[in-house]
C-alpha cells in the first residue's frame, strides 16, 4: 500500500477515534479499539465484546429521554 494511502487511512481513524471519544467518552473510545483491535487479529469475542459497547452507548443516546429527531 503507497505512503500517501496508509497515512491518510490512520489520520482518518485517528479522527475518528477522537470523535467517538468525545461523543460518547473514554468506555467509547475502549469500545472501538476493541472492537478493531478484534478486526485485525480476528477475534470473535473481542469483536462482539468492542460491538456490545458501542450498540450499548449507541441506544443509552438514544433512549426514552431524548427527544425524536424532527420532533
Amino acid at each position: 500500500m503507497p505512503v500517501g494511502i496508509t497515512l491518510a487511512m490512520s489520520a482518518l481513524l485517528v479522527g475518528f477515534e477522537r470523535f467517538v471519544e468525545w461523543r460518547f467518552g473514554a468506555v467509547g473510545a475502549i469500545g472501538l479499539t476493541t472492537l478493531l483491535v478484534g478486526l485485525k487479529a480476528q477475534n470473535v469475542t473481542c469483536m462482539t465484546i468492542g460491538g456490545l459497547a458501542l450498540a450499548l452507548l449507541l441506544l443509552q443516546s438514544a433512549g426514552p429521554g431524548r427527544a425524536a429527531a424532527g420532533q
